[in-house]
């Protein structure tokens, strides 16, 4: 197990438990250690994204739905499942006004990493996969009921 692994797993489980604000300032304590490595502080900072996202938008009004988190998570770990979950998540949630916090085309982009990467997921990874991508099916069947082909002009 990686240094700080068990820490951010412990951390992680007392999610919605102990105050968001305590919570995180322990997972940022972790994030300033010299010596973490690169995996680990993708996982802090995505845990971060989560708690964000999940728990306490209110917390950072920079950062209302944990995407900054997420997207910084990524440059730590290009290969973070959790933090490209995130993000598509917010797009499947939040899609209106269209593309104002995660675009379409970077939805996609994360969502065929993930269907490329599938094997490697978790089953709630996989599971959440599935669900996003079918909630993105069901917005561009309302937009093309709503407003037609964009490229079709009649």
């Amino acid at each position: 197990m990686r240094k700080y692994e068990e820490k951010l797993n412990e951390l992680k489980a007392e999610m919605g438990a102990v105050d968001s604000t305590n919570l995180i300032s322990s997972i940022k304590e972790i994030l300033t250690d010299p010596e973490i490595n690169s995996v680990d502080k993708s996982a802090g900072l995505c845990l971060i994204g989560e708690i964000l996202w999940c728990i306490s938008t209110y917390l950072d009004e920079n950062d209302p739905y944990g995407y900054e988190h997420f997207k910084k998570a990524l440059k730590y770990n290009k290969n973070n499942y959790d933090a490209l979950l995130g993000i598509i998540s917010i797009f499947s949630i939040y899609p209106y006004p269209l593309n104002t916090v995660v675009t379409e085309q970077e939805y996609i982009m994360y969502t065929k990493k993930l269907i490329k990467d599938f094997s490697l997921l978790s089953e709630n990874q996989k599971k959440n996969t599935i669900e996003n991508f079918a909630a993105y099916l069901d917005l561009r069947e309302t937009l093309i009921d709503k407003y037609g082909y964009s490229w079709f002009k009649k």
